[in-house]
């Protein structure tokens, strides 16, 4: 919670500036019809741009966006954007399986940042086609450039902050608390490892959905962190030894395991921001659709890979 407060306090900042002066407006006003025309709302591509940081201050900045279903969009679109932690996952994974072909780490990386492109634009038709509703563009109202009443300013970063961490910042810390036994316990009482824990248990109960992959359990257990922070999957990857396993993989099953990581889920701290924003439902709704796209995407990639591939 505390690492993530610098960020949302530059987002909440930069949103309260972008409403009293006007700026949004301009700032993505000559692109909007075009990203209407593939589904996503014009002014939310700056929202969409700050989730490759983080997806926590992308969805703060969503309330600057006119119109309720562009902000609803909007929002439900921000979790497939690969923030820095997924990227540091990226590179990590690319160099240790291309450790003998380090020319292909840089489109190794890329590719998750395109698949989830496509995947952004195919959630945005599947909402669109839930909701029966598009992006809007006409009637958007004028957006003329103010200097802020300074006052006004701060009290509202104070207000904004102090909502998220009264809504969102007790599910932050309260999830990791309750999956906390899932790794220090096992079906023989308090685990001596992580092997011998619950989170293993469930990894190796997922190595039906992953096997066909090429991935193996060690690490689909590894990605059940990712529900938590992204930030932890590395370290819960080294706990299990599924660092050791990463040199092994084809390169159809690591660039399906890139892609699936680019897309399966929202960490806590986002998740919290969407039930915050849009309620439960959608929520549970965005996640599942996001862990679905996830897996179809994994194992397209990894088909059109293995046809290619020696």
């Amino acid at each position: 919670l505390l690492g993530f407060l610098p960020y949302v306090l530059v987002a909440v900042a930069l949103m309260a500036l972008y409403e009293e002066s006007g700026v949004i407006g301009l700032l993505t006003r000559t692109l909007e019809s075009r990203l209407v025309a593939l589904g996503i709302p014009g002014r939310g591509l700056l929202c969409l741009a700050v989730g490759a940081t983080c997806n926590v201050p992308a969805l703060s900045t969503a309330k600057v966006i006119w119109g309720r279903g562009n902000r609803v969009l909007t929002v439900l679109l921000v979790p497939y954007v690969p923030c820095a932690a997924r990227l540091s996952l990226f590179v990590a994974i690319a160099t240790a399986v291309l450790s003998n072909k380090p020319l292909l780490v840089p489109f190794a990386v890329l590719v998750p940042y395109a698949v989830s492109a496509m995947a952004i634009l195919g959630a945005s038709a599947v909402y669109r086609s839930v909701f029966k509703t598009r992006p809007l563009v006409e009637g958007l109202p004028p957006t003329p450039l103010m200097l802020p009443n300074w006052r006004i300013y701060l009290l509202k970063i104070w207000l904004y902050l102090k909502d998220f961490l009264y809504k969102a910042g007790l599910l932050i810390v309260a999830l990791p608390l309750a999956l906390w036994p899932l790794t220090a316990f096992g079906p023989a009482g308090p685990a001596e490892g992580p092997a011998d824990s619950w989170m293993a248990v469930v990894g190796r109960y997922l190595d039906a959905v992953f096997a066909p992959l090429g991935i193996p359990w060690q690490i689909s257990a590894s990605l059940i962190a990712g529900y938590i922070f992204k930030e932890v999957v590395w370290g819960f990857m080294e706990a299990f030894g599924a660092v050791e396993l990463l040199p092994s993989l084809s390169l159809p099953s690591a660039m399906a395991l890139l892609v699936f990581l680019a897309i399966y889920s929202a960490c806590i701290a986002t998740t919290a921001a969407l039930i915050r924003i849009v309620g439960w439902r959608l929520t549970l709704a965005s996640l599942a659709l996001q862990l679905a796209l996830g897996l179809a995407a994994a194992y397209a990639v990894h088909y059109i890979l293995a046809i290619f591939s020696p």
